[in-house]
């Protein structure tokens, strides 16, 4: 049995790999760059525990997302679904790196929720073209 990785050029598996994951790492730099230094300090230290907790987790539901993303990235996909994928990890990404920093909560919850639900959105619609399943669902 070949390998999947096998079955496809090296420089188009290595540009899909690539672009969710590079994406997620220039959302997190643009996020440090324009950080507030004040928010973090206008946090009470209760408050500041909690929502360190909460970006924990977040860390941890961002690197799954790149992880399943990855994972399907192995197959070919559309255009259309590599352009999604990547914007909803990118949005979680930055998400987290504002949670983490403590400010701009509520665009954080906005933009990681929405890559969140993007995600799980477009994992539901897509269909491996290799598998032979769901060919009448789509338009």
């Amino acid at each position: 049995m070949k390998s999947i990785i096998a079955e496809h050029p090296k420089a188009a598996l290595h540009g899909r790999m690539v672009l969710p994951w590079g994406g997620a790492l220039l959302a997190v730099l643009l996020v440090l760059a324009l950080r507030d230094p004040a928010a973090s300090q206008a946090v009470e230290a209760d408050t500041a525990a909690l929502l360190s907790g909460f970006a924990g987790l977040k860390t941890a539901l961002t690197l799954g997302a790149l992880t399943l993303v990855s994972w399907r990235l192995l197959r070919p996909v559309d255009r259309r679904y590599l352009l999604g994928y990547t914007l909803a990890v990118t949005a979680m990404a930055g998400a987290t790196a504002m949670v983490w920093q403590l400010s701009h909560l509520g665009a954080a919850s906005l933009f990681f929720h929405g890559g969140l639900f993007t995600l799980l959105f477009m994992g539901w619609r897509d269909v491996d073209p290799l598998s032979g399943l769901g060919r009448s669902r789509r338009p």
